[in-house]
């Protein structure tokens, strides 16, 4: 079978693939996961194949739309019913992730009550799982669970164990805002003691990613666990982290805001969440703005620093230093004739030496000390940069 789409976009690999019945002479049928739905939001398909040439047929769609269908974990052959895995678009729920129940389009999220983050496993006949569960604010703790077959409900057998420590962890803030297009946006926010560090606003830490395949505002007790937000919140700084566009789990439509264009819509939804927490908030102090990322992260700083900080419409990074720099940079140039790539995502402005070019000659040579000899090279990779208020 062959999966095309007509957007010039990529198509994302997945591990949705499960055969569920013999057919035929070497046939079968199967589940399948794709993004070929409204939104691009991933489904579970069930195809069948007649062991001959030609391809497989689809027979029908066996979740619901409830939300990102991410993973098969079991199949009741009896019943019909697939457990997968996946978050819910309802109420904007993208950052939970939860066992669902799914049956010719129609869903049931078994795990609601189980935490807000869940990862499970179940035997073969889907009578057991066993879970790990977590949520801002809760620990992880691992249990087991066992359905009963009179109502349908799924009951704690066992407690086999739970995190230990971090309770003294203070929660993220979790919220979301519009960008400057109407997307809604969701982020997380470490707020110093005020009986320590008074009222603020503060000085605020960017504390960015924002590239594809990656979700980090999120419903589990990685939030709380996030040890660099916790020790700069200690010590006075505000911490935001933002999933901008471009981000995992929120369908491939969101993903492919970003095809062609990246390192420009991320910088404009991270502009776009300060000016939230300093300008709505009022948490964040606009003239002490920083941000730090790595890999796709440190790209994405450079280029906040290189297109952000002398563009006069967004005051709040006006002060930005560069504290660390790349190590290696993305620099998206051909070796040959200084050209850019032509079968890559990115474009002409997506190059950070193309950015520097726009700094003031004082900066231009404290940004690109760590780029001579290689600012002709095919390709780098920006993997730790920090910028801040010197």
């Amino acid at each position: 079978m062959t999966e095309e789409h007509g957007d010039g976009g990529w198509v994302n690999l997945n591990h949705v693939f499960r055969v569920i019945k013999n057919v035929g002479k070497g046939g079968c049928q199967f589940l399948w996961g794709s993004e070929k739905g409204d939104g691009g939001i991933s489904q579970i398909y069930k195809y069948q194949w007649e062991g001959t040439e030609g391809e497989a047929k689809e027979i029908g769609r066996v979740t619901g739309g409830t939300g990102v269908a991410e993973g098969v974990i079991g199949y009741d052959y009896q019943s019909g019913v697939c457990y997968c895995v996946g978050n819910v678009a309802a109420g904007g729920r993208w950052g939970e992730r939860h066992v669902i129940a799914s049956k010719d389009g129609k869903d049931d999220v078994v795990s609601g009550d189980w935490g807000g983050w869940n990862v499970a496993a179940m035997d073969g006949k889907c009578r057991y799982a066993v879970c790990k569960s977590s949520g801002v604010g809760e620990v992880q703790r691992a249990r087991v669970f066992k359905k009963d077959d009179n109502t349908g409900t799924w009951e704690v057998v066992k407690e086999i164990g739970r995190g230990l420590g971090g309770e003294d962890l203070v929660s993220p803030e979790m919220g979301s805002f519009r960008n400057r297009e109407g997307t809604e946006l969701f982020y997380s926010l470490y707020k110093p003691d005020e009986s320590v560090h008074g009222k603020g606003p503060h000085p605020l830490v960017v504390s960015v990613y924002g590239g594809p395949h990656v979700q980090r505002v999120n419903s589990s007790w990685s939030q709380n666990a996030d040890m660099r937000a916790q020790m700069l919140r200690s010590m006075g700084f505000a911490v935001v982290k933002c999933d901008n566009r471009g981000g995992a789990r929120r369908g491939r439509d969101f993903e492919l805001e970003i095809k062609g264009d990246m390192g420009n819509k991320e910088v404009d939804d991270q502009v776009d969440c300060v000016k939230h927490v300093t300008g709505v908030l009022k948490v964040g102090d606009k003239n002490r703005v920083g941000v730090v990322g790595w890999s796709y992260g440190g790209y994405m700083s450079a280029m906040c620093l290189a297109k952000v900080r002398f563009d006069p419409r967004h005051y709040e990074w006006r002060n930005l230093r560069m504290l660390v720099l790349p190590y290696k940079t993305h620099l998206l140039r051909n070796r040959r004739n200084n050209s850019l790539p032509s079968s890559q995502p990115f474009s002409r402005f997506s190059s950070l030496i193309a950015g520097t070019r726009r700094l003031p000659r004082r900066h231009q040579r404290g940004t690109c000390d760590n780029l001579d000899g290689v600012r002709h090279a095919l390709h780098g990779e920006v993997h730790g940069t920090a910028v801040g208020e010197r």
